[in-house]
């Protein structure tokens, strides 16, 4: 979900250059990507590290796009994409060494908006990303949403990384916070484990379950009426999870109250 606003005036100023966050997961990518962008001109970059962002970082730079740089396994880099989208919807860039076509699909299945294969020459990845923002400009789905997550009685703050539920706050931790953030993006719809650890702790955590388990387990005891009959979130047994904000009607009572196989 968006949380910049770039305003008419900034875009038609005589000052062209853009601002554009780089985060990546180590720092020789972010650098190289850097020189690069430095090299094709007209861009402004700041380096954002890529476990640490936060929609308050967005909102300080304000920034119009996001260079994700991977220099090492690709599975950071779209699950590191995958994280942005939760705090963010601005247009992603992945810059990687991985030219698998299996890879590329799978970032913009990620939610990245282009793709390119590193190591880059600066002219292409100047005009690359000119062109993303002139789409972005250009597409509905690119205006600035609001920074909040509604549904039923829960509504998650983005910005403030604040959780209401019938208007009252509740104590999450930061883990508890991206967890329900991750599924409430997707109200009714069967999240799986896989898709839900990469998101929340990284793609080296994907055959942890037990850090879902436990980590459900704390969610329901603050935001379920009965823990042991929980409404809100729902599991389909072996698959993975569903957040449930009208209730649990459409689950039969046992599924929800099977562990995380």
């Amino acid at each position: 979900m968006r949380t910049t606003t770039v305003s008419r005036e900034a875009e038609t100023r005589t000052d062209l250059r853009a601002s554009v966050v780089i985060v990546s997961p180590d720092e020789e990518g972010g650098r190289r990507v850097r020189t690069c962008l430095d090299a094709a001109g007209g861009f402004e970059a700041t380096m954002v590290p890529y476990d640490g962002a936060t929609p308050t970082d967005f909102q300080r730079l304000q920034p119009r796009a996001i260079l994700l740089a991977v220099l090492g396994d690709p599975a950071y880099g779209l699950a590191t994409c995958r994280q942005l989208r939760l705090l963010c919807d601005l247009p992603i860039v992945i810059c990687s060494r991985s030219d698998s076509e299996r890879d590329i699909v799978r970032a913009f299945e990620s939610g990245a908006d282009d793709y390119l294969v590193m190591p880059m020459q600066p002219e292409e990845l100047g005009a690359r990303l000119r062109a993303v923002l002139r789409r972005s400009a250009d597409w509905p789905s690119a205006q600035p949403a609001q920074p909040v997550l509604v549904a039923g009685e829960f509504e998650i703050r983005l910005n403030e990384q604040r959780v209401f539920q019938r208007g009252k706050p509740v104590d999450l931790s930061p883990m508890e916070f991206r967890l329900l953030a991750s599924l409430m993006r997707r109200p009714g719809q069967l999240v799986s484990h896989s898709v839900l650890l990469a998101e929340v702790w990284g793609p080296q955590y994907v055959d942890s379950r037990n850090y879902l388990r436990l980590y459900i387990q704390y969610l329901r005891t603050k935001i379920e009426d009965d823990p042991h009959e929980p409404t809100a979130l729902l599991n389909e047994w072996g698959v993975g999870y569903r957040f449930e904000p009208g209730g649990s009607s459409s689950a039969l009572p046992h599924e929800a109250s099977r562990a995380v196989a």
